[in-house]
């Protein structure tokens, strides 16, 4: 009886979890009025819209990645083949490619909790705080509300998803992919021993963590390096660790190596990398975005570091390593907090465990309070994504005639060709057609910063001087005029140019250099 309670327990927070991070969108589809279409992205449409142009490339048959938003794009190369899988998979089941993105996200969502609750199972003895801990694992923040709030600052808790299970489940399905997959990774299986079949099965899940979310596989290696150091200075029997750091390397670093390797000789990949900066936040955005749960969180490492049983001691070591990875010099440096809300919240309801042993009154109040102030930043930011999209936001939201020609452009340009946008059109083209742009994305068009200014200059202060050198130069075919660019400035259009595509709100010009 108990086993079934638990189990609609589970389920439930399952179908809870999935509401909050799927309704939105929902919502979102419908509430842009006949004028405007949903562009399909609440939480960081930049990327968003990135990864749809990913899947554009599978859903076309190809299983290799080329930079859609830049002019010379070089050969192709096998990176980021879970997008390109997501976009065959739409291919196959005739999907959109939106529709595949958002049912991959809360599949991923889905499993996502499902590997938490086992991980929570493992560092959890007693099923009340198993509980908790899983629950505000799974929903909980940091104070980032009270900052916004009080001073108009945006903490780390609003935006960098990779760092919280909920964020991940609401932000894209690698995210909440990669974090299942790295919780498996460091749930130690039933049998002691690590024998064959399940260091297959850790190798098999160490590839597909490097092809999914590669940058969480240097976190797992260093949490079961720090394992094994701490067992060596204990004189304790670390072989199980060791192997399981073997069968994990076995199966990711044949990928890592490549990734390393293709990015760093591949022209338009090296370019690519050299302006993809995602440096980490400061120490005191890291706090705040993970306070009140942080400062408990450190208080359970005195508790526990001179006596901690193995799951305490596997949560300290990813705390501090992580901690020290996110501040080594290093241009990706922010991605190393995948998943660092997990051990910040079990730690803390390790020391209100031990709260709980000594004062049983007491305890119920601290738990009730950690709720109440950690939950307020993910329900802001849920409503600030519906706030955007009925304020028709344009990086959220489409106007129906741009809508419409990126249809057109879709059935009836190559995808050779090169198109000429403005900056917030250019990050749609891709995604919802074959073509290429001259600019599009901050990391993902080489030579961002002045390509968009050439872009912005363009529409703003063309000339014909600017014609000859820029067209001409860029090897541009045509040339979008929508609302955005109009907002940009007045454009003249010479008259030898050609109209290839017209509706209400946008005209398609074909560039005649001569």
């Amino acid at each position: 009886m108990e086993e079934s309670h638990n189990k609609w327990n589970y389920w439930g927070v399952v179908a809870i979890l999935l509401f909050l991070v799927g309704s939105p969108y929902i919502l979102a589809t419908y509430a842009t009025g006949p004028d405007h279409v949903f562009g399909g992205f609440l939480l960081n449409p930049i990327d968003g819209n990135s990864y749809l142009a990913k899947m554009r490339l599978g859903l076309e048959g190809s299983w290799q990645f080329t930079l859609p938003y830049t002019s010379e794009p070089g050969e192709g190369s096998y990176l980021f083949v879970f997008y390109l899988f997501l976009g065959h998979l739409a291919r196959t089941l005739n999907w959109s490619l939106l529709f595949t993105f958002h049912f991959a996200r809360l599949a991923g969502a889905a499993f996502l909790t499902l590997s938490l609750y086992q991980f929570c199972k493992y560092v959890f003895a007693s099923e009340r705080f198993r509980w908790m801990a899983f629950t505000f694992a799974l929903f909980g923040s940091g104070l980032g509300w009270l900052a916004f709030v009080t001073t108009g600052v945006i903490t780390s808790d609003f935006w960098v998803a990779e760092a919280y299970p909920f964020l991940s489940a609401y932000a894209n399905p690698h995210f909440a992919f990669g974090l299942a997959i790295q919780l498996w990774l460091l749930t130690p299986g039933k049998s002691r021993e690590i024998r064959w079949r399940y260091g297959i099965k850790l190798a098999v899940a160490a590839m597909l963590l490097a092809e999914i979310a590669p940058f969480a596989v240097p976190v797992v290696v260093a949490i079961y390096g720090g394992l094994i150091g701490w067992r060596l200075v204990a004189k304790e029997n670390f072989k199980a660790d060791v192997l399981r750091l073997f069968w994990i390397g076995l199966g990711s670093a044949p990928i890592l190596v490549y990734d390393l390797w293709i990015i760093n000789t591949h022209p338009a990949l090296s370019g690519w990398n050299a302006q993809n900066l995602t440096p980490s936040p400061p120490v005191w955005d890291l706090l705040i975005s993970t306070a009140p749960a942080s400062i408990l969180a450190i208080l359970a490492v005195r508790l526990y570091v001179k006596s901690a049983e193995q799951p305490q001691r596997l949560l300290i070591v990813w705390l501090v390593v992580c901690f020290v990875l996110l501040y080594v010099p290093f241009n990706l440096q922010r991605r190393f907090l995948t998943g660092y809300f997990v051990p910040v919240a079990f730690l803390a309801f390790h020391t209100i465990e031990r709260i709980a042993s000594n004062h049983p009154r007491r305890y119920r109040r601290l738990v009730v309070s950690l709720f109440a102030v950690s939950i307020p930043t993910n329900m802001i930011v849920l409503l600030i994504a519906v706030f955007g999209v009925l304020g028709l936001e344009p990086q959220i939201v489409l106007i129906k005639h741009e809508s419409l020609a990126f249809e057109w452009i879709d059935e009836n340009l190559s995808n050779e060709s090169l198109m000429l946008a403005a900056p917030d059109t250019g990050l749609y083209l891709p995604a919802y057609s074959s073509i290429r742009v001259v600019y599009g994305h901050p990391f993902e068009t080489l030579g961002a910063e002045e390509q968009e200014a050439s872009v912005i200059s363009f529409y703003s202060e063309w000339n014909q001087d600017m014609f000859s050198s820029f067209l001409i130069g860029s090897d541009v075919d045509y040339v979008f005029l929508g609302p955005r660019e109009r907002s940009l400035g007045n454009l003249p259009i010479p008259a030898n140019w050609q109209i290839v595509y017209e509706n209400p709100g946008v005209v398609i010009y074909v560039v005649d250099t001569e």
